[in-house]
């Protein structure tokens, strides 16, 4: 099947604003303990049981690339969280590309959880990612 293969840890930063918005920033650390110049970044609130978006996503903040038909739904169970992602990139030439980000948390204590993740790009899958969590500071 051929790709890439990374090894490496994530390091995941979450901040509550006082308006109850959840700010998360995802980072990748290479076994060589440099980081990934990419951040993944969510804003997002809990209603009942779901996860919502905060704000419109209008502008990829690592490409700077026009995002367009933004759309993020989030389902909360008591040791499980489920994100589904789906936009437009518009490209500096004007390609469209579909893309696809899934996210799964099983918590498996207060202290750790299990993360999977994947992102398709026009129906394909161009990454594929899982780590175990562990609660630090």
């Amino acid at each position: 099947m051929g790709g890439i293969i990374q090894r490496g840890k994530m390091i995941i930063e979450i901040e509550t604003t006082s308006e109850g918005t959840i700010i998360q920033r995802n980072f990748f650390v290479r076994p060589d303990g440099t980081k990934s110049n990419y951040v993944g970044i969510a804003q997002m609130r809990i209603d009942g049981n779901r996860l919502l978006w905060v704000g419109e996503a209008v502008e990829d903040p690592n490409t700077a690339e026009e995002i367009r038909n933004h759309s993020f739904e989030g389902i909360v169970t008591d040791d499980q969280i489920y994100i589904t992602e789906l936009y437009e990139v518009v490209g500096k030439d004007g390609t469209i590309e579909r893309r696809r980000n899934t996210t799964h948390y099983y918590f498996l204590s207060e202290d750790e959880a299990v993360m999977t993740g994947s992102v398709y790009v026009n129906d394909k899958l161009l990454v594929f990612a899982s780590t175990l969590l562990r609660r630090t500071g």
